[in-house]
Protein backbone atom coordinates (compact mmCIF):
# COMPACT_ATOMS: atom_id res chain seq x y z
CA UNK A 1 0.00 0.00 0.00
CA UNK A 2 1.44 3.37 -1.02
CA UNK A 3 1.23 5.88 1.81
CA UNK A 4 2.08 9.57 2.08
CA UNK A 5 2.66 10.82 5.61
CA UNK A 6 2.64 14.58 5.87
CA UNK A 7 2.73 17.55 8.14
CA UNK A 8 1.78 20.94 6.73
CA UNK A 9 0.84 24.17 8.47
CA UNK A 10 -1.61 25.63 5.96
CA UNK A 11 -5.16 24.21 5.71
CA UNK A 12 -5.41 25.05 2.00
CA UNK A 13 -2.13 23.27 1.31
CA UNK A 14 -3.35 20.25 3.28
CA UNK A 15 -6.52 20.15 1.20
CA UNK A 16 -4.51 20.33 -2.05
CA UNK A 17 -2.31 17.50 -0.83
CA UNK A 18 -5.34 15.37 0.11
CA UNK A 19 -6.95 15.95 -3.27
CA UNK A 20 -3.72 14.99 -5.04
CA UNK A 21 -3.34 11.79 -3.01
CA UNK A 22 -6.93 10.77 -3.74
CA UNK A 23 -6.46 11.44 -7.45
CA UNK A 24 -3.36 9.21 -7.46
CA UNK A 25 -5.07 6.53 -5.32
CA UNK A 26 -2.63 7.02 -2.45
CA UNK A 27 -3.41 6.87 1.24
CA UNK A 28 -2.57 10.10 3.06
CA UNK A 29 -1.90 10.29 6.79
CA UNK A 30 -1.53 13.55 8.70
CA UNK A 31 1.31 13.74 11.21
CA UNK A 32 1.07 15.82 14.37
CA UNK A 33 3.45 16.99 17.07
CA UNK A 34 2.23 14.03 19.15
CA UNK A 35 3.95 11.72 16.62
CA UNK A 36 7.49 13.10 16.96
CA UNK A 37 8.69 10.35 19.33
CA UNK A 38 7.19 7.47 17.35
CA UNK A 39 9.20 5.27 14.99
CA UNK A 40 8.83 6.00 11.29
CA UNK A 41 7.96 2.36 10.64
CA UNK A 42 5.19 2.44 13.26
CA UNK A 43 3.78 5.60 11.67
CA UNK A 44 3.74 3.67 8.37
CA UNK A 45 1.64 0.92 9.96
CA UNK A 46 4.38 -1.60 10.73
CA UNK A 47 5.08 -3.33 14.01
CA UNK A 48 8.40 -1.89 15.10
CA UNK A 49 10.37 -2.74 18.20
CA UNK A 50 11.97 0.64 18.87
CA UNK A 51 12.27 2.73 22.00
CA UNK A 52 10.34 5.98 21.75
CA UNK A 53 12.65 8.96 21.42
CA UNK A 54 11.58 12.20 23.01
CA UNK A 55 12.03 15.45 21.17
CA UNK A 56 13.31 18.49 23.07
CA UNK A 57 10.68 20.46 24.95
CA UNK A 58 8.92 22.89 22.66
CA UNK A 59 9.94 21.04 19.48
CA UNK A 60 7.69 21.96 16.57
CA UNK A 61 7.28 19.45 13.75
CA UNK A 62 8.37 21.01 10.45
CA UNK A 63 6.54 20.58 7.18
CA UNK A 64 7.53 17.16 5.90
CA UNK A 65 6.51 14.48 3.40
CA UNK A 66 7.35 10.80 3.95
CA UNK A 67 6.68 8.22 1.25
CA UNK A 68 6.12 4.56 2.11
CA UNK A 69 5.43 1.61 -0.15
CA UNK A 70 6.00 3.48 -3.41
CA UNK A 71 6.83 1.09 -6.26
CA UNK A 72 8.54 1.76 -9.57
CA UNK A 73 8.12 5.31 -10.82
CA UNK A 74 5.29 6.22 -8.42
CA UNK A 75 7.43 8.73 -6.52
CA UNK A 76 8.33 10.53 -9.76
CA UNK A 77 4.65 10.52 -10.77
CA UNK A 78 3.67 11.98 -7.39
CA UNK A 79 6.33 14.69 -7.45
CA UNK A 80 5.46 15.72 -11.02
CA UNK A 81 1.74 15.86 -10.15
CA UNK A 82 2.54 17.83 -6.98
CA UNK A 83 4.44 20.42 -8.99
CA UNK A 84 1.78 20.55 -11.72
CA UNK A 85 -0.93 21.10 -9.08
CA UNK A 86 0.97 24.22 -7.95
CA UNK A 87 1.21 23.10 -4.33
CA UNK A 88 3.76 25.16 -2.39
CA UNK A 89 7.04 23.25 -1.97
CA UNK A 90 7.89 21.18 1.10
CA UNK A 91 11.68 20.97 1.29
CA UNK A 92 11.85 18.07 3.76
CA UNK A 93 11.03 14.77 2.03
CA UNK A 94 12.01 11.19 2.78
CA UNK A 95 11.30 7.66 1.66
CA UNK A 96 10.57 5.14 4.40
CA UNK A 97 13.41 2.60 4.25
CA UNK A 98 14.87 -0.24 6.27
CA UNK A 99 17.55 2.24 7.36
CA UNK A 100 15.16 4.81 8.89
CA UNK A 101 12.44 2.36 9.97
CA UNK A 102 13.30 2.55 13.69
CA UNK A 103 14.17 6.25 13.72
CA UNK A 104 11.80 8.54 15.52
CA UNK A 105 9.97 11.08 13.41
CA UNK A 106 11.99 13.71 15.30
CA UNK A 107 15.32 12.06 14.35
CA UNK A 108 14.26 11.75 10.70
CA UNK A 109 13.15 15.39 10.47
CA UNK A 110 16.37 16.61 12.06
CA UNK A 111 18.46 14.50 9.64
CA UNK A 112 16.43 15.91 6.73
CA UNK A 113 17.04 19.46 8.01
CA UNK A 114 20.80 18.84 8.15
CA UNK A 115 20.83 17.32 4.66
CA UNK A 116 18.72 20.16 3.25
CA UNK A 117 20.98 22.81 4.83
CA UNK A 118 24.09 21.08 3.45
CA UNK A 119 22.52 20.89 0.00
CA UNK A 120 21.66 24.61 0.09
CA UNK A 121 25.22 25.48 1.13
CA UNK A 122 26.71 23.44 -1.72
CA UNK A 123 24.31 25.06 -4.18
CA UNK A 124 24.90 28.62 -2.99
CA UNK A 125 28.68 28.53 -2.62
CA UNK A 126 29.67 26.70 -5.77
CA UNK A 127 31.87 23.71 -6.26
Amino acid sequence: MALVLYHVEDAAKEKQLSVLCRALHLTAKRLTNADVGRAVGALCGEKVNAKPQKAPAGYKLPEVLIFSGFAGEMLDVFLAAYKKAGIAPIPLKAVHTEHNNKWSLYALCEELRREHAAMLLRGNFGK
